[in-house]
């Protein structure tokens, strides 16, 4: 990749997360001044990046660099996205993490789909490019987050139940923080071979995948327990009702 891009990886990543945070996010209350948080917000997140240079990905030699400082740079960023979703949100913290966690896998996703495409010489050779990179960037992460809005699109509009389940959140952080850290222990390092970056970005794909499916099973499985409650109360209600009426007469 173009040096001045591998310089500004780290800001970079944060962006493309906060922009898939978007796709889960978009119908949830917003604070005041919502736009002038969101830029606010990513403008001190990218700066914080940008000043971590030696522990975050712009300053990271792949092939020397400790898993230890992968994992805690990804780690880092993360939390970023927490952050900003928080402060952008009029939500709970809880909400703030379930879709953070939503927004990173999306980004990892697509980061793990232009890793793969790379492997295509003519693709690689684009990538390396000053203006390429940009194309295949907008093509990568342009194209699955389109399609992950389309696919999880009937799980978040005109939501009734809500994202704040503290027990949900927890197991977004925490299976996500497992599943992404152990592939980036091994990802980007440039000794890799090809066969090995193409199964790897692969599995960063299914995990991440899975990871969405089972944050939004588990939150449609929480709605269909919340309607069978209701039903039953109004039919509790009801019998209540049947009753009084019963005595009456």
């Amino acid at each position: 990749m173009p040096d001045w891009y591998a310089s500004v990886r780290g800001p970079l990543l944060l962006l493309q997360s906060v922009i898939g945070v978007s796709i889960f996010a978009y119908p949830l209350r917003r604070r005041s001044h919502f736009l002038l948080r969101l830029v606010a917000g990513l403008l001190v997140g990218m700066l914080l990046c940008q000043l971590a240079v030696p522990f975050l990905y712009g300053g990271f030699q792949y092939s020397s660099t400790s898993p230890v400082l992968r994992v805690l740079s990804m780690l880092v960023i993360y939390l970023l996205v927490i952050a900003i979703a928080w402060l952008c949100l009029d939500e709970t913290l809880w909400t703030a993490v379930f879709v953070a966690s939503s927004g990173y896998a999306a980004q990892d996703i697509a980061g793990s789909f232009k890793t793969v495409l790379k492997v295509i010489p003519a693709i690689d050779r684009c990538a390396n490019h000053p203006v390429g990179i940009l194309v295949v960037d907008l093509f990568c992460y342009g194209g699955i987050f389109l399609l992950l809005y389309i696919i999880f699109r009937p799980y978040t509009k005109e939501r009734d139940e809500n994202f704040d389940n503290k027990l949900k959140a927890v197991f977004s952080f925490a299976v996500l923080i497992f599943c992404v850290g152990m592939a980036r222990i091994t990802q980007d390092n440039v000794d890799r071979g090809t066969v090995s970056i193409i199964a790897e970005s692969l599995y960063g794909m299914v995990c991440d995948g899975l990871i969405l499916v089972l944050q939004f099973s588990v939150m449609e499985q929480a709605k269909l327990t919340h309607n069978v409650d209701a039903m039953q109360e109004i039919v509790h209600q009801q019998y209540l009702q049947y009753a009084a009426s019963k005595e009456s007469m």
